[in-house]
């Protein structure tokens, strides 16, 4: 994995395990990189699920605070950002990867929801820009 990370290409891996004395045939290191190669796109996968997520927990902080401060056409533009992200103008002007699967975000957002109205000092945390959520709390 750590070869394919730094960008080596299959000729460049083979060399190196005859060089190494890895004792693999050609076909066992093409599975080995296919393999690798497949951990490797889940992760990428799994990781974007994670940044959407909390990309969209922090709209909804910021968009707290803007309709806390009465700034609504703030407000305004973090929906449409949040929109945006969730791929909700697939069609429109709105520029960006609209190839995003709505499913998957809607259940995310559900998800985070969830989590959100879990924690007893979010709302707190979204009425008080100082106030520090429960999980913030330097542990002792």
């Amino acid at each position: 994995m750590e070869l394919l990370l730094e960008g080596r290409d299959s000729a460049y891996i083979r060399d190196y395990a005859s060089e190494n004395d890895w004792k693999v045939s050609d076909r066992q290191i093409r599975r080995y990189l296919q393999s690798a190669r497949r951990k490797a796109a889940e992760t990428v996968a799994r990781d974007r699920e994670e940044l959407i997520g909390r990309h969209l927990v922090e709209r909804r902080v910021l968009y707290a605070k803007a309709v806390k401060a009465n700034d609504l056409a703030v407000a305004l533009r973090i929906l449409r950002d949040e929109a945006q992200l969730c791929g909700l103008y697939p069609d429109g002007p709105v520029s960006g990867d609209a190839s995003v699967s709505l499913d998957v975000n809607i259940g995310m957002a559900n998800q985070l929801r969830q989590e959100m109205l879990s924690d007893p000092g979010y709302l707190d945390y979204c009425r008080n820009s100082t106030a520090r959520r429960p999980s913030d709390a330097p542990s002792s």
